[in-house]
């Protein structure tokens, strides 16, 4: 019993009289602002004893008066999910009002009242509501504003408080606003006067208690919101006195996974703590709270790679922590927080920016002694600071001194870190001493800072103190630094004793200094201050002491700075030259780049300086352009730059986009080098003059112009000089000349190799050097190769089962250029089988794991750390386009396939690594991988069951040509290049669409043409009413502008069957319906169509909204991500958008049986899909009928997911017997298609058929649909036997049992038997419950 009297700390006990509204919760307006600017609120207090689920409430308003007397404009609801517990307030405000009110926000709304709108307080459904309270009315326009407490116009410019001995709403708004202050419900503050927001107070006399209370109650024990509360008390009688309870003793702390079972026993009982550390103290004076734990809390990202096993389990470990309160109840709502927060694709472009500035010297100065500080607002693990880091060598040099676990210089939420930082470059570090935070401030309270907001007359005094705690809020970090003397380049200073330097870092070795210059190198400009035994003035000696050197200085003499070397020298083994150029049609150009060499090339190293229409100044370029951060050319591998809007044949191969290609008439060299200090390797053009319309070449006048040219494979070396390079003829010249758009060398190179021959089984000697390049073993700089005999080849190694991420390192380096054989894998990925002879293997199954886990969870981190390591299957060739297509036995063809999902045995050949993958290459004089058809083709669609099936394909950009849409050759066509491959994708597409005879077909990746005569949708209309018969299917029309859906070259689009379905209503959801969706989704469609055999209506809602893909952070302020795909945010705007509008009935039907499909972009768990299903009921049916972790509908990377969905309403989900993918498409590889690029003549042939396989990327989507008749509401049935149907439903569990006497009808009685099929379902179907 004690625990029970330990609850009774809140006895408000209010009635409301509406007979609708819950007996126990009691909402009204507590507080109103309307100040300058945007500083305007709404707040809602709970008088009541239980919570409100706001999503049964709505603010309802007019605008400077009503359209229609007495009747609303607006129907505004509140937050889903949203719940005010009592004695609690909401509040709603605009989004910019002032900081100080959105501290307190619970929602923010644009559409705030001016002071001359009403509003009132709503429970129930627009169309079944009862009004509790009001500010203004539905009945006239005020004017300025609305008449309250005897003061004319003051709802305006104003700030209204609810006096206290107000406990509950009065829809009578003239009685709620009174006439004088004494009868008015309300206390009128001026303007922006908010000293009361996010808290209200009401009267409730209910007698004294004291702590060692003993007495009875009357309520109810309810588990309210997970914790076991008294609720709906009626009375507190005091009975007498009774000792205090003994407290339980809490010995630690619990974690997130013990919680539950610790501390839910304890609810409401008296606890005592071992000792404990603060951890927070941010709202302590505040809120009169702080954070405890049983230990130091660093945030996991500044410890731990956020991806990585470790940091889910720490992130696990230390989020459970004990809040010490003051019981003083106030709210104050947090923002939900991620992994790494918010923005950070923006603080990582920012870094990486940085970054890329700082080496262009953007000073002026040629140092590269660079020391980047202040608020990066980012941990050491995150991206922004991996960036500087891995990407551009800087080390973190808090850590490096004090330790990144135990470091800190802010703290949030209980957790500790360094967000400001000193990250020093790999020259000025060794100069670095050390650096360390001073402690003055993030670990202090707020209260103590100067703010007199919150604080008492005393508290003003009493807290505050002139000194140096809570300056701020973060900790001032302070760096050490010592800088060497500048010195010549030769010097060995004369012996002397050196001074121990006080540091933590290691001290140089005792004696003599020797600093060396290259051959060629000078000196003679720094030679002052130096003496020597003569000479020194003049010229470079080995030998000289600086006059004013000290033990110091010459202690931090560590690196060897030489200063007027000579041009850059090119690496031996790295060589680099320019192996095609294109100035082609539109923005199709590129220039490509090959490494002949035997060693990787660091194009950070490198650069493509030009000249724009001949040279400013002679001989000197104009812009120094520079590669990607972090880009590496291996040996035998281009690099291709393309304009970034250039054909998708050439960005397919494409490494780096930039926008000032040449025109033709400008100049590029390749240079080696720094901008200061740099040599010229290979030139197009040159920096001497203007070449008018272009550059004349092999012998052709001004033909650097709409044309191609490769570089001969004789030339295995760069040619700085252009004159050599461009000849005179096409014998002298050194390249060869292509006509315009001719683009099928570009991604590949090949020279002519003169080396030694070998042969499988040679027993050879090697010259060489062993190197780890690039993280792979291997012999470089080889300088012989001889032959030496036979031997056998070696047994391969067996690897059983492919390594995770965190053991490929331990397993798979040991094995790099080792023969080794798999077991059975499983191929997940076939993309680049056909286009570069690669094919992705996995031991098994890789469901994205944001269709499996929620992105936030333990589980997803450790799924997705397990499965992205996986193993390359290579065909060991370097050119682009094999013919015949290497993989599956003697080559791929349409008929002779290889899908995802296939198992392969017997795959051997030697261990490599390149570009941040291992490799398999196929070796000559070993079995070829068997294939195993483990994911056979489906050639009829899967029965689906139901008496209409609904379907979602992705045409995958279906464009017929001109008149009225674009032509083939438009830069805006976005699929067939030409009328042959458009009649190939329309076969194929046809015979996809036409074998499922859907009664219903959203059409997604359509040409964005109208619906008329020779439109893409009527095209298709008229391809299916030829296979099948005459007007079958027609399409569903808008009433559009030009007949166009939206602004993009693509669209959606509805087709259906009049014999089967006819269109009820119809209706578009875009920006201009509601802002929330973003202009950058497709707009969507819904249209209800009724069933003719039936009379039943529903509504098919089709979309394709934005992809993973492009970042939206520019447009939309949504951050990137890793785990869900960037614009996240502007999806899940998009579903919420959209459930809130199927909820205002659209079409014009009633119905609420509603089926929204469609490539939502999105997966299972991720917010998109969880707010449909969470927030407004509707239920995933892939997931319900074949499980969300063996479904998919595409694949990406080697994960197979569904992006393509089929969502359903309560309502509708009974009716719905079967949701499968017909698995065509995601699974085929893509030179299956209809296109021909890429492809030989014979693979034009081989690789292509009119069947439906690989019609597109996306799997299309069919439901079986069975829909009640429409029948009368009661109805005596004739007995009938029914036949047992075969069924893979699993049986309802319940007690009740069925009896038609008597009974009522339920309209849609049948759905209880969805999924069952027969004939018998054609009959009405009476019940009644027992």
């Amino acid at each position: 019993m004690a625990s029970a009297f330990l609850r009774l700390t809140v006895a408000a006990v209010i009635g409301v009289d509406a007979a609708t509204v819950p007996a126990n919760v009691k909402l009204f307006f507590s507080e109103y602002a309307e100040g300058s600017g945007y500083n305007k609120y709404l707040e809602i207090y709970n008088a009541g004893t239980e919570s409100a689920n706001l999503g049964d409430w709505a603010t309802p308003t007019v605008s400077n008066g009503p359209t229609t007397l007495g009747v609303y404009e607006f129907w505004n609801i509140f937050t889903a999910g949203a719940v005010l517990e009592p004695g609690k307030v909401y509040v709603i405000a605009h989004g910019s009002a002032a900081q100080k009110i959105l501290d307190v926000t619970n929602q923010t709304y644009t559409y705030l009242s001016n002071g001359d709108d009403g509003v009132k307080l709503a429970y129930g459904t627009e169309a079944d509501h009862v009004y509790v309270d009001a500010i203004g009315d539905f009945q006239a326009d005020p004017g300025t504003g609305w008449d309250i407490c005897g003061e004319v116009a003051r709802t305006v410019d104003i700030t209204l408080v609810r006096k206290t001995s107000v406990t509950a709403g009065n829809p009578d708004w003239d009685a709620s606003r009174g006439t004088t202050a004494d009868n008015c419900e309300w206390v009128v503050y001026p303007k922006d006067e908010w000293k009361y927001v996010g808290v209200h107070q009401v009267v409730v006399l209910k007698g004294v208690v004291t702590a060692d209370l003993q007495g009875t109650y009357g309520g109810m024990v309810k588990e309210n919101y997970e914790e076991t509360q008294l609720v709906a008390v009626s009375a507190v009688d005091v009975c007498g006195k009774a000792p205090l309870p003994m407290p339980y003793f809490l010995d630690i702390l619990p974690t997130r996974n013990t919680s539950k079972t610790i501390l839910e026993p304890l609810e409401g009982m008296l606890i005592m703590l071992s000792p404990v550390m603060v951890t927070d103290t941010y709202n302590l004076a505040r809120y009169g709270e702080m954070t405890l734990s049983s230990g130091w809390n660093p945030v996991a990202s500044q410890v731990f790679d956020p991806v990585s096993k470790e940091h889910a389990e720490m992130y696990d470990l230390y989020r459970d922590t004990l809040m010490l309160d003051d019981a003083n109840p106030s709210q104050n709502p947090d923002p939900d927080s991620t992994f790494v927060g918010n923005c950070n694709g923006v603080r990582t472009n920012a870094t990486k920016a940085m970054g890329k500035w700082l080496k262009t010297h953007p000073t002026g100065s040629t140092t590269d002694d660079i020391l980047i500080i202040g608020d990066l607002n980012a941990h050491h693990y995150e991206t922004p600071i991996q960036t500087l880091i891995t990407e551009f060598g800087y080390v973190d040099m808090i850590d490096k001194f004090t330790s990144k676990e135990t470091s800190s210089s802010y703290v949030y939420k209980g957790l500790a870190s360094y967000l400001d930082h000193a990250l020093a470059s790999s020259t000025l570090m060794r100069n670095i001493t050390m650096v360390m935070a001073w402690k003055i401030n993030a670990d202090e309270n707020r209260a103590l800072d100067y703010n007199t907001e919150y604080k008492s007359a005393s508290q003003v005094t009493s807290l505050y103190n002139d000194g140096p705690f809570r300056s701020s809020d973060h900790d001032p970090i302070i760096i050490g630094l010592y800088l060497p003397l500048v010195v010549p380049e030769q010097v060995t200073p004369v012996g002397t004793t050196m001074a121990p330097v006080a540091t933590t870092m290691a001290p140089a070795v005792n004696g003599a200094y020797e600093i060396t210059v290259p051959e060629g190198g000078g000196c003679s400009d720094y030679k002052q201050g130096w003496v020597t035994d003569g000479g020194c003035s003049n010229e470079c000696v080995s030998k000289c002491t600086h006059s004013q050197a000290t033990d110091r200085t010459l202690n931090r003499l560590t690196v060897a700075a030489v200063i007027g070397v000579d041009a850059a020298t090119v690496p031996a083994n790295v060589k680099l030259f320019f192996s095609e150029y294109a100035e082609g049609s539109g923005y199709n150009k590129y220039l490509e780049i090959y490494n002949a060499g035997t060693e990787s090339a660091n194009l950070g190293d490198w650069a493509t300086p030009t000249v724009s229409n001949g040279p400013t100044t002679l001989g000197v370029y104009e812009f120094w352009n520079i590669f990607t951060a972090g880009a590496v050319l291996e040996p035998g591998k281009v690099y291709v730059i393309a304009h970034g809007s250039a054909a998708q044949k050439i960005l397919d191969v494409t490494n780096q986009t930039y926008t000032y290609l040449s025109n033709g008439d400008d100049g590029v060299k390749l240079a080696y080098g720094t901008e200061a200090d740099h040599v010229y390797v290979d030139a197009i053009g040159d920096f001497q003059a203007d070449p008018g319309t272009g550059w004349d070449i092999c012998g052709e006048v001004a033909r650097t112009v709409d044309i191609t040219l490769v570089r001969k494979t004789s030339v295995t070396a760069g040619n700085p000089d252009w004159d050599a390079s461009r000849g005179t003829t096409a014998d002298n010249c050194e390249w060869v000349v292509y006509p315009k758009d001719e683009w099928k060398y570009v991604g590949v190179h090949q020279v002519a190799d003169g080396s030694v021959v070998v042969s499988q089984g040679d027993l050879v000697v090697v010259r060489g050097m062993v190197k780890e390049n690039y993280e792979e073993t291997q012999l470089v700089a080889v300088s012989a190769v001889d032959v030496c005999g036979k031997a056998p080849l070696p047994m391969p190694y067996f690897l059983d089962i492919l390594p995770t991420r965190n053991t490929s390192k331990t397993i798979l380096e040991p094995l790099e250029g080792m023969l080794i054989m798999l077991s059975p894998v499983m191929v997940t990925d076939t993309y680049n089988l056909a286009r570069y002879g690669e094919m992705t293997l996995s031991s098994g199954w890789n469901p994205v794991a944001s269709q499996v886990f929620d992105p936030v969870s333990k589980e997803h981190a450790e799924m997705y750390d397990l499965y992205r390591d996986t193993l390359m299957l290579d065909d060991a060739n370097p050119s682009q386009n094999p013919d015949p297509v290497p993989y599956p036995g003697t080559g791929m063809t349409y008929d002779n396939y290889i899908r995802t999902g296939d198992t392969l045995t017997n795959v051997t050949g030697p261990l490599s690594y390149a570009f941040s993958l291992y490799k398999i290459q196929k070796t000559p004089g070993f079995p070829a991988p068997a294939v195993q058809h483990t994911n056979p083709r489906e050639e009829t669609p899967p029965d689906v069951k139901g008496r209409l099936r609904i379907a979602g394909f992705n045409v995958l950009n279906y464009f017929n040509g001109d008149n009225p849409g674009v032509a083939f050759s438009d830069r805006l066509n976005r699929g067939a290049s030409n009328a042959d491959e458009f009649a190939k994708q329309r076969k194929k597409t046809l015979s996809a669409i036409a074998p499922v005879d859907a009664a219903v077909v959203g059409l997604l990746e359509i040409e964005n043409d109208g619906f008329g005569l020779g439109s893409a949708v009527q095209d298709i209309v008229d391809g299916l009413n030829a296979a099948t018969a005459p007007l079958t299917y027609t399409p569903v029309t808008f009433n559009v502008a030009d007949g166009k859906i939206g602004t993009d070259a693509i669209a959606n689009a509805i087709i259906y069957q009049p014999m089967l379905v006819s269109v009820v209503g119809r209706a578009m959801l875009d920006s201009s319906v509601d802002p929330m969706f973003r202009s950058i989704n497709r707009p969507t469609l819904a249209v209800t169509f009724k069933e003719v055999s039936s009379g039943n209506e529903f509504t098919v809602v089709v979309n394709h909204l934005k992809s993973k893909g492009s970042s939206c952070v520019a447009c939309c302020a949504d951050p990137d991500s890793t785990f869900v795909g960037n614009c996240n945010g502007v999806r899940t705007n998009a579903t919420k958008a959209m459930a809130k509008w199927l909820k205002t009935h659209p079409t014009g039907s009633t119905t609420d049986d509603i089926l929204i499909i469609g490539d939502l972009n999105a997966h299972h768990y991720e917010t998109p899909i969880q707010t449909l299903i969470a927030e407004f009921g509707y239920m995933d049916m892939i997931d319900k009928f074949t499980s969300k972790e063996t479904s998919s509908s595409y694949v990406y990377k080697g994960l197979a997911s569904y992006l393509d969905h089929a969502l359903a309403s309560s309502t509708l989900m009974r009716n719905i017997t079967m949701v499968m993918a017909w698995k065509i498409n995601a699974d085929e590889n893509r030179a299956l298609d209809y296109n021909t690029e890429y492809k030989s003549a014979s693979q034009v042939t081989s690789l292509y058929n009119d069947g439906p396989f690989r019609s597109s990327d996306h799997d299309p989507i069919i439901i079986g649909l069975y829909l009640p008749l429409v029948v009368p509401e009661q109805v005596t049935p004739v007995a009938t036997t029914m036949a047992p149907v075969a069924t893979t439903m699993a049986p309802v569990a319940s007690t009740r049992s069925y009896d038609n006497g008597g009974a009522s009808c339920r309209n849609d009685g049948a759905s209880l038997f969805s999924g069952l099929g027969g004939s018998f379902l054609s009959g009405r179907i009476c019940f009644r419950l027992r």
